[in-house]
């Protein structure tokens, strides 16, 4: 009988089973003294009955049990062939959404893609004790409907094609957005491969907690990443921002890259935080305003060749780590760098400041670099802070120069360096004061070396 007891077996009616037999059995072994001199004449009836009665039990529990096992292969029959089914739907649902996203009539794409992002919730749902599997088939999904986002915006584009975008726009980063900004959406731990897509006043606070990629994509209209957090790298590489963007208050958990990407109006990084090396350099082209002001760079930031042609601000913000050792970045309107920090080595290593530069009450807290820099215009250094050397060798000052009542704890390297106007006498009092050699430095006509 033993063979019968398997998993899931009701435990009280095998219980009661062995409570009968154990009885019997125990009453028989008690009694094996006596049992000669039993009538077994008067006896033998009384036991054949119970004999029966115990035989009708355990042919119950058995028919019971075999009964019970049937049903259960019956209901696991049907649930496998039931799910079956569903895959089969879902797959279906699949090809025929497809096909609808592949036609060039808007409103049947329109539908087509509201079709698939709730196809990918009912992949979710179905797979929902199985994570992994989940997680490809929605991806699959994004995936799809990403490609939907990678019709060219042309100048004679029709309005239908921007409120397209905007509509597709909303239904995929709005599954990347929780409740608040600390919380993710249903999709954050997917992909996003925005490659070679064009945008149209996008605006995300989506939590994406993998790969997002935005590798030679478009931006036109508004730009909006305020308080998005990206915890994997972020790829901005050669995009194009047509228009203002923000992104105010976003976390890059794991750096971001903005290598060749090009910022055709304003820009604002204002509150940002970038936690590991962020490059914003070679071919990066700032053609209007730049807002980088009270951004916290954890790690390296690197701005090299980087090419500002409207007003940039820098102010307040806090750099934790050094600087690459040249930077040739261009400034082609005033640069504001007044109460920012430079924990670690700051390099302006042959950077160009077309107009105003503005370093009021900076602090460097280790090697200074601006060797063979030019100020074509007004240069202030008023209130700052050197804590350790810094070197203006090759340095040229063509314009107003202002160094007053600016702290050198360390030595001031001036050599060849070039004032092509007067500075301020309290500026000129002050470079008297260094402990430099002055001889090879070129100073307006007006100055005195005498005052």
């Amino acid at each position: 009988m033993g063979r019968f007891i398997e998993k899931g077996d009701k435990p009280w009616l095998w219980g009661g089973v062995g409570i009968v037999a154990g009885l019997t059995i125990g009453f028989a072994i008690a009694h094996i003294r006596t049992l000669r001199e039993w009538p077994w004449d008067i006896i033998a009836q009384p036991l054949a009955t119970l004999g029966a009665g115990i035989a009708a039990i355990i042919a119950a529990a058995i028919t019971l049990h075999n009964g019970e096992k049937t049903r259960e292969q019956d209901k696991e029959i049907h649930e496998t062939s039931s799910r079956a089914e569903q895959e089969r739907t879902l797959r279906e649902r699949f090809t025929s959404i497809v096909e609808l996203l592949a036609t060039e009539d808007l409103t049947k794409r329109e539908s087509g893609v509201y079709a698939m992002a709730a196809l990918a919730d009912d992949w979710a749902a179905f797979y929902k004790d199985d994570q992994k599997s989940a997680l490809r088939e929605q991806q699959v999904c994004l995936n799809i409907l990403i490609s939907q986002l990678r019709d060219p915006i042309l100048h004679n584009s029709p309005p239908q094609i921007h409120t397209f975008k905007e509509k597709i726009q909303d239904i995929i980063f709005s599954r990347f957005e929780g409740n608040n900004n600390e919380e993710p959406g249903q999709w954050s731990t997917l992909n996003l491969v925005a490659e070679h897509c064009y945008f149209y006043n996008l605006s995300s606070k989506g939590i994406f907690k993998q790969r997002a990629s935005f590798l030679n994509a478009h931006f036109h209209g508004k730009t909006s990443f305020n308080s998005a957090h990206f915890y994997n790298n972020a790829t901005f590489s050669d995009t194009r921002f047509h228009d203002g963007a923000t992104f105010s208050n976003a976390r890059f958990h794991d750096g971001a890259t903005f290598h060749g990407a090009l910022f055709c109006e304003s820009v604002s990084f204002q509150r940002a935080h970038f936690n590991i090396d962020t490059p914003f350099d070679s071919n990066d082209n700032y053609e209007n305003c730049a807002d980088f002001s009270e951004i916290e760079f954890y790690n390296n930031a690197s701005f090299l060749c980087a090419k500002f042609y409207n007003n940039t601000s820098f102010n307040g913000t806090h750099f934790n780590n050094n600087t690459p050792p040249r930077t040739d970045m261009e400034y082609h309107r005033n640069a504001d760098f007044s109460f920012s920090h430079f924990y670690g080595i700051a390099s302006f290593h042959g950077s160009h400041f077309h107009k105003c530069a503005h370093f009021l009450r900076a602090h460097f807290d280790e090697t200074a670099w601006f060797k063979a820099s030019r100020f074509e215009s007004f240069a202030s250094f008023q209130k700052s802070n050197f804590n350790s050397q810094i070197f203006f060798e090759d340095t040229h000052f063509k314009g107003r120069t202002d160094f007053q009542d600016a702290n050198f704890e360390g030595p001031a390297y001036f050599d060849n360096a070039k004032f092509l106007l007067p500075i301020s006498s309290r500026s000129n009092k002050f470079l008297k004061s260094l402990n430099i050699n002055l001889e090879n430095v070129g100073f307006g006509v007006n100055f005195s070396r005498n005052d």
